[in-house]
This record gives C-alpha cells, structure tokens and sequence, in this order.
C-alpha cells in the first residue's frame, strides 16, 4: 500500500480553469456547454425568484415533484459527466507523456 503524503493543492479551482481555458481544445468543449449551463441557472433562478419550492412548481404544472428533483438531478450529473469527460480527453495526453 502507497503511503505517501497528500499534497496540498497548489491552485484554487478557478486558478486551474483559468489555466485550462489557455487550451484552444478545453475552450471550445467549455464554451460549447454555455448555453446548457444557463438554461439550468436561468430554471433554477426563475424558480428561487418566484419563492416556490419544487413540490410547488410540480403541482402547479400537475406533474409529480420527484419528476422536478429527477429532472433536476438528470440535469447536473449530466453537466458533471460532460465536464468530466471534457478534462479527461484535455489532460489525458499530459498524464501519458
């Protein structure tokens, strides 16, 4: 078993996107999720300025309210995933040099 030490970060998370969007390839991937991102902040935001939970916003629209939380759930983990999958083609060169 590997005991070595862990080593603090020596970048913020916005310190290493910063540096990421330096890469032609990792900026377009990035900029392409633009307008996906903001339909889900713009959902989200609608939703808290109205001061309606998400039960309400179901029976309002007579849906159930875990189809709001799936829907929402469905819509981070596939932002997540594409992120994940969008660094891992970017860095994977770099890791095998």
């Amino acid at each position: 078993m590997n005991k070595s030490k862990r080593v603090p970060a020596s970048q913020t998370h916005q310190e290493m996107v910063a540096e990421w969007k330096t890469d032609p390839a990792f900026k377009a991937e990035y900029d392409a999720l633009e307008e996906e991102y903001q339909l889900l902040h713009d959902m989200v935001l609608a939703r808290k300025r109205s001061g309606l939970k998400q039960s309400e916003v179901a029976e309002q629209n007579k849906i159930y309210s875990i189809t709001i939380n799936a829907y929402t759930l469905i819509a981070y983990i596939y932002i997540l995933y594409t992120i994940s999958v969008t660094i891992w083609i970017i860095i994977t060169p770099y890791i095998y040099m």
